[in-house]
């Protein structure tokens, strides 16, 4: 597992997942890490989010002929009978729709649980905190079944002396107070207990960040020192 640990290795392989690339044996091993591994469905849902406006960009492609053939079977509307009900009833030329529009029609009713998926309740949040030139650093999770927020820590952080790091989160809405969560360990992370409260804050949090602070200003509202690493609070979910 140590490999996909990894920065270079894991951030190839979540977006060859995100792009449908990563085909196979190699897909089916991702699938099973992305289950244990909170940091990897990060980083994947990231990508996947980055990546779901290309599918505005990709032609419409016409199925073929059996596909057709086998809807119209199941529909009960044969080839032949409505070739016959067309010659009979030649002004439903004026009304028939073109196969695109069959197509959407169809599509539609089978995508609808897809495109308006049923309320879903948030199992935890995630967030990928990366430094300026963005390298992933660290990972958060803030876990309902357990409320627990924990954060693993990718690489050593340096700290300059009399510093320590602080996490933070930062809200959604303009001029309301930061929240600070803790301090971290520069190459262990942190991992504590949270409250119903907490829990309910995360709802309204935009991004987490973590800076560099004094320690002998361990109840500052506000980050004193630099901000070094900064990542956006994601919803993982399960559906009802």
């Amino acid at each position: 597992m140590k490999r996909y640990q990894n920065p270079e290795v894991f951030e190839r392989l979540a977006m060859s997942y995100a792009l449908g690339t990563l085909q196979g044996q190699a897909r089916q091993r991702f699938e099973r890490l992305l289950d244990h591994h909170f940091y990897l469905r990060a980083v994947t849902n990231a990508y996947q989010q980055q990546f779901s406006g290309l599918v505005e960009l990709i032609p419409p492609v016409e199925p073929p002929a059996r596909v057709w053939k086998r809807l119209e079977h199941e529909l009960g509307l044969p080839a032949k009978r409505k070739a016959a009900r067309a010659q009979k009833q030649p002004f439903w030329k004026l009304w028939q729709w073109p196969v695109t529009a069959f197509a959407t029609l169809l599509l539609g009713f089978f995508l609808a649980p897809v495109i308006n998926p049923p309320k879903a309740q948030v199992e935890n949040y995630v967030a990928v905190l990366e430094s300026d030139h963005q390298v992933p650093m660290a990972y958060v999770k803030v876990a309902h079944a357990d409320m627990q927020l924990s954060v693993k820590v990718m690489d050593d952080m340096p700290v300059p002396e009399g510093m320590e790091l602080v996490l933070w989160c930062v809200p959604k809405k303009e001029g309301m107070p930061l929240l600070r969560m803790g301090t971290i360990a520069s190459n262990d992370g942190m991992q504590m207990p949270i409250d119903k409260a907490t829990w309910k804050d995360m709802d309204h949090i935009e991004k987490l960040a973590i800076s560099a602070e004094p320690m002998d200003h361990p109840d500052a509202k506000e980050p004193m020192g630099e901000v070094m690493y900064t990542g956006p609070l994601q919803v993982l979910a399960l559906n009802d």
